[in-house]
């Protein structure tokens, strides 16, 4: 067999196959897409829901009201971000961070119930 047909093979297997011969599981998400930036910012505004407790938000990712609340909340720092992008206001809250992990939450839920959406096919 060939380097090439064998690589065929594990990709038909899904596997990911490296020029060095080694191969990995090739379902792995490319965590090296997610900016610096953005995870600070993340653990930034976790950080400022600790005094509810380190894992305060767990407690409600089977809660659908809790979930439907963090989504309302979401929504209410995106329109504030837009708002401040649209008048280039420097805001005094950051909002997007606020966003992404109220979005986290919910997507913690999806998780935890089963009602996650299938991972779409590029």
């Amino acid at each position: 067999m060939t380097n090439e047909l064998d690589t065929q093979q594990c990709v038909s297997v899904g596997l990911k196959p490296f020029a060095s011969g080694a191969t990995s599981s090739g379902n792995v998400p490319p965590y090296e897409c997610l900016t610096r930036s953005f995870q600070l910012r993340c653990a930034e505004r976790m950080r400022l829901g600790m005094h509810y407790g380190k894992h305060n938000w767990k407690k409600g990712a089977q809660d659908k009201n809790f979930i439907l609340d963090r989504l309302n909340h979401a929504f209410e720092h995106l329109l504030k971000a837009m708002e401040a992008i649209d008048q280039d206001k420097i805001p005094g809250d950051d909002d997007l961070a606020a966003v992404c992990v109220n979005c986290m939450f919910a997507m913690e839920y999806q998780e935890q119930s089963g009602t996650q959406p299938c991972t779409p096919s590029l």
